[in-house]
Parts: C-alpha cells; structure tokens; sequence
C-alpha cells in the first residue's frame, strides 16, 4: 500500500489501522467520533495496544482510498477464506445469493454524477425504485454457504443494477440458490432460483411446492443483512464504489467473525441426549442385562408404593373414596309460578293473570 523508498512522513501502522475501521463498522460510527472515543474509551486503547499517536480524520480517509487503488482488498479477502478454509470450514456445495441496498444521501437530483462531479453525496450511486419504494446509493450482492453461514463472496454496485447481470465464478459442483430476481443469470455452477410466471413458464403445483422448498432453504441469507442493519451498516455517506467496497469488507467480516463464535459454542456444547439415545442399548439383553433387572424393580417398588399410598389416602379420607347411601336423592318439584300483573281482555271479557 505505501511506497518506502519516498520521502516524507512514515506512514501509520497498517494493523493500527485497519482496527479502527473495525471498530467503526461495530458501533457504527464516523471518522471523527471514532478518534474522539479511542482518547476517551480505555477498552478501544487496550483494543488498539495503546498506540502512541492517534490518526487523524484525513488519514483514515486516505488509507480507505489506498484500500480501493491498490486493490489490496481482494488480497485480504482471499487470506480471510485461507483461514476459514484451515480451520475446517470449507465451501459447501449448496450456496445461497441474494442482495440488499445500501442507500445513501441523494443530494440534489439534477447535479452531476461520476468523477468530475463536485459533490458532498454520492459521485456513482443511482436510483431505481422497487416494491413502489424509492432507493438511492448503492446494492451488496454477497453469496453464503448454506453449511455453516459464512460469507463467501460479495460484490458492491450500483443501485440500479439489476440482479440477473451479476455473475460470481463458481465450480459446476456448486447449487446457487437464488429468488426470482436472478431468472437469466450466468453462472457457472448449477442454478436453481426461484420461478416466476411468465409467457414461457406456467406456475403449477409442483412448481409452487418446488419455490417453497427452496425459499425455506433461502432464509439464512436474510441473516447477515440483519447484522448490517444492526450496526448501521445498512446506509452509507460514502461516494464512490471503492470507499463502500472498503466499508463492507470490515462489515462482511465482522458477521464472519460473529458466525466462527457461535460456531464454536456449538462445537463446544455437550449434546442432548434424546430418550431414543440414553435407551438404545439397554434392550440388548446380552450386554446390559444388569441394567435392564435394575430398571424393572425400580418400577416394581414405585407401583408398590403407589398401591400403599392409595390404601392410607382410603383409610384417612374415607368420605372422599365412597359415596354415602344414606343420602337419598329428593326429587325436582316444580316451583309455583308468581304472576305479578293482571291484564282484562275486552275481546274475550276476562282478565288473566301475566
């Protein structure tokens, strides 16, 4: 990233930096609160190993445009899936694309984009408008891998950009699960996204219960663009495409991270015996006919206690357990009606009690 050979000021530590831009996509914040909280917080400076100079809002600024210009950031995501593959998480067969928005400020509608334009928003997002919602900025296409979750791969483009016009590079082993915005994507590997009716296709039954089953399969994807909308990584007020490819790196990572912890308490966690698991091999009378004796007097000796419990209930509360003869049944006499009014007829020449 920096060139030694120049002259000038030296550079500040690549690490130093890089952790604060972690600490940014965490708790969400700008470049100039996450200097101010790194003098006031004790727990970032132990984060950080208490660096002796503190970089300024420019130079963080300038190491997230070297991120984008040297193209180091396809370097540090290759490294990040080594290690994911050494640890044992390997890419799955069954993959998982979908995409989320990353909307920025729009500024004025009619000023210039690109990289001549003189603006405080956005330089390259665009607008496009779905489910009768208008977006602005930009989109995140990444892919999962449906085994253990993680982030495999991640692309950042234009809002406007449909899904069918992306393309991720795949083995034929690979399944790409996708919904019905990927219909007319090449991909190398097999894709089986979702149907939709059109001229050519007619939605069926089978076809319906083929959509289910692959959208039941398609809700982990929702996942990390939650955690992106839990630590606010869902809006930007970043420019370019570089900038935002720099910012989602730090924010793919830190759901990566997140997944390895969870990961790992399931790893560590003792599993639950079922009732199928702790009986399986008491009823091979060979082997565990010991237990099995055991087991029948414990249920011998608890009827036995029921049977006795029951007698001393009987013989304390015997009202409770038989009914006293005794008592006979009075039969249901009809109470006499009260008549409270007195109505005469004149049609009939009585009157009558109502």
């Amino acid at each position: 990233m920096y060139n030694h050979q120049c002259r000038g000021r030296p550079h500040h530590d690549v690490t130093l930096m890089f952790k604060i831009m972690y600490l940014q996509a965490k708790y969400n914040l700008s470049d100039e609160q996450v200097i101010k909280d790194i003098k006031d917080r004790a727990s970032f400076m132990w984060f950080l190993d208490y660096p002796e100079k503190i970089p300024s809002t420019s130079s963080l600024r300038n190491f997230r445009d070297r991120m984008g210009d040297t193209g180091i950031i396809d370097n540090i995501w290759f490294q990040h899936q080594k290690q994911l593959s050494l640890k044992g998480y390997n890419i799955s067969e069954e993959l998982l694309i979908d995409a989320s928005f990353l909307d920025a400020g729009q500024g004025s509608y009619s000023a210039p984009r690109g990289d001549e334009a003189k603006t405080r928003r956005s330089r390259d997002g665009t607008s496009t408008i779905k489910n009768n919602e208008h977006h602005f900025g930009y989109k995140i296409h990444q892919v999962i891998c449906l085994k253990f979750n993680l982030i495999r791969t991640f692309k950042i483009t234009t809002a406007s950009l449909h899904d069918s016009q992306i393309t991720f590079n795949f083995n034929k082993n690979h399944i790409m699960y996708g919904d019905k915005g990927y219909i007319g994507a090449s991909f190398d590997c097999y894709p089986a996204h979702m149907l939709r009716k059109s001229n050519d296709t007619i939605i069926n039954i089978n076809r319906k219960r083929r959509n289910w089953r692959i959208s039941r399969k398609r809700a982990l994807v929702e996942r990390p663009f939650a955690t992106f909308q839990e630590h606010g990584q869902d809006y930007t007020k970043l420019t370019t495409i570089e900038r935002n490819e720099a910012k989602m790196l730090i924010a793919t990572l830190l759901f990566n991270t997140k997944q390895l912890l969870t990961l790992q308490k399931m790893k560590n966690k003792t599993p639950t015996k079922t009732i199928k698991d702790t009986y399986e091999n008491l009823f091979d009378p060979t082997e565990n006919l010991p237990k099995l004796i055991k087991i029948r007097e414990s249920i011998t000796n608890m009827k036995n206690r029921r049977k006795y419990r029951i007698k001393l209930n009987k013989n304390k509360h015997y009202s409770l357990f038989i009914k006293n003869r005794k008592q006979k049944k009075t039969k249901k006499t009809l109470k006499p009606q009260k008549f409270t009014k007195k109505r005469f007829n004149k049609k009939l020449g009585y009157s009558f009690n109502s």
